[in-house]
């Protein structure tokens, strides 16, 4: 009798296990096929629309002060046939942003990852 009460319970997870393992395969399947059906979901970043970003004028956390930034609309000339030197790199959204010291001062390059090509270029210069 225990033995029969023990196999009717392994029984039992063995069948709950099961239906789950069947929900969650649904699950994933469901989701490639919508995925596939609505075109991946990979679309493009949004637009850059201004030097400092969306999240300056909006005031979030780690926004640069408009006072601070200066749209650079030319190429970071050369200083004195030095080449830049690159400070730092950051990848995020689909979006790469490098860093270079040019004559002293800080260029921040944003370019899309997808197409390769420069989005925007702004200065940083300290604030007054």
């Amino acid at each position: 009798m225990r033995e029969q009460a023990r196999l009717l319970a392994l029984k039992i997870v063995v069948i709950v296990l099961g239906v789950i393992l069947v929900a969650m395969a649904l699950v994933v399947f469901s989701t490639l096929i919508i995925r596939i059906v609505k075109g991946g979901g990979g679309s493009a970043p949004p637009a850059v629309t201004s030097a400092a970003g969306p999240s300056a004028s909006a005031g979030g956390a780690g926004a640069i002060p408009p006072a601070s930034v200066a749209v650079v609309d030319a190429p970071p000339a050369l200083a004195g046939g030095v080449a830049p030197r690159v400070v730092s790199t950051a990848i995020g959204e689909g979006r790469l942003a490098v860093t270079m010291e040019v004559g002293g001062r800080l260029v921040v390059v944003v370019h899309d990852l997808a197409s390769g090509r420069e989005l925007t270029r702004f200065q940083l210069s300290p604030a007054p």
